[in-house]
């Protein structure tokens, strides 16, 4: 199976996006660990909000790891045609003699 290359864009496109929203939601749970080891913020405030952040982030996250998996299920493995249209299976960047 093959994507189209609008599908494979727009699931890259997705892939990317929920991967910096991964990102953000560790920068997230790492701003609240500091605020609630050094007592900027209270214990009883920060570790729920990490709680309710990890909780409710975690599934529609974790649609990275499907759509890994989909854009690598659906690539043409085996000689690389995308390069020149030549087929080369070799390197990137090796000089042909």
């Amino acid at each position: 199976m093959r994507f189209t290359p609008w599908w494979r864009k727009a699931v890259l496109t997705l892939r990317v996006v929920a991967g910096v929203g991964w990102l953000g939601s560790d920068v997230l749970l790492l701003a609240l660990g500091v605020a609630g080891l050094s007592g900027g913020v209270g214990k009883d405030v920060a570790y729920p909000a990490m709680s309710f952040v990890g909780g409710a982030l975690f599934l529609p996250l974790s649609a990275v790891l499907i759509m890994s998996v989909a854009l690598a299920a659906c690539r043409p493995w085996g000689r690389r045609t995308d390069r020149g249209g030549k087929g080369e299976s070799g390197p990137v960047g090796v000089a042909e003699a």
